[in-house]
């Protein structure tokens, strides 16, 4: 009896604190299992600044600089076919924006306070949302990307340091202020949506503690070229996005979601006219954001 005790405390001891790989390396499983009830509040700040040129000397045309905090809760309400039911809130979003060297300006987003409706199971892989859809696609985006600022799974199984694997990245580029006030460029970045990005992940470091665990990852990526084609009425023929992000994110096992984070993005978008056979580049938007946050 005594045996079937002991035995039954090492397991749970090794459960507890972690696998280990077949080197006997530090491994950790990341899982996103909060229990109901549990409540996360972050705080996010972006600095954003684009820079709108004209080919083919590159003739600086319109630089804008804005800076956005907006703060984000998530709030784990129930279960449902073993997933997890979380209500993700924008609470505020306050951007300051500036053309050039002009004065800053102070807006609040109009949307006010947004919430939607998550299902998503312990990998932070969605399977339904609800709500929120009338405040815009970005705004949703931000919502459906509540963790780390963009959508990713994580990974099927345990991951020590040291070791990287690779997976695709959505980004909603919510996190493009200032940009949407140039025209030429928001219809496009409106019509674009969500990007995806090849990345690869890495974890940096696995830090004990007594009630936690950190995980400390690096993530890199490049997005996917995309192509977009206006209406025939429209002066633009196409444009294309191209890019990519780099990120630094620590998961804790006790809030279970990311509690701290950097990203960094270079987003451009180029402009033609006429044909692909016969285009001609009028407009590029360079935009370089860096994003941080923490929970509260």
């Amino acid at each position: 009896m005594r045996r079937s005790v002991l035995a039954a405390g090492i397991v749970f001891a090794v459960l507890l604190l972690g696998a280990r790989d077949a080197h006997g390396q530090r491994a950790i499983q990341l899982r996103y299992d909060p229990p109901t009830g549990a409540m996360v509040q972050a705080l996010w700040r972006h600095s954003a600044t684009s820079t709108v040129t004209t080919p083919p000397r590159g003739m600086t045309v319109r630089v804008v600089e804005a800076i956005e905090v907006t703060s984000v809760t998530q709030r784990s309400v129930g279960r449902e076919n073993g997933r997890t039911v979380v209500d993700v809130t924008i609470d505020s979003t306050l951007v300051q924006v500036r053309s050039g060297s002009g004065t800053w300006e102070t807006v609040r987003a109009p949307e006010g306070r947004t919430t939607a409706r998550l299902v998503v199971d312990d990998r932070l892989r969605l399977e339904s949302v609800s709500g929120g859809t009338t405040a815009g696609g970005q705004v949703l985006g931000r919502l459906r990307a509540f963790a780390s600022g963009f959508e990713f799974p994580l990974p099927e199984g345990p991951v020590a340091v040291g070791e990287s694997w690779v997976g695709d990245v959505i980004d909603p580029l919510v996190a493009l202020v200032g940009v949407d006030t140039e025209p030429a460029a928001a219809g496009w970045l409106a019509k674009a949506g969500a990007m995806i990005a090849r990345s690869t992940f890495t974890v940096d470091s696995i830090v004990d503690r007594e009630v936690d665990t950190l995980a400390y990852l690096r993530v890199s990526g490049s997005f996917l070229p995309t192509t977009l084609t206006a209406p025939i009425e429209m002066a633009q023929g196409h444009a294309r996005i191209d890019g990519g992000f780099g990120a630094r994110l620590i998961w804790s096992t006790a809030w279970h979601t990311f509690v701290s984070g950097t990203v960094h993005r270079r987003v451009r978008l180029r402009i033609y006219v006429g044909t692909p056979e016969d285009e001609r580049e009028v407009l590029t938007t360079t935009a370089e954001i860096a994003g941080r946050f923490r929970v509260q």
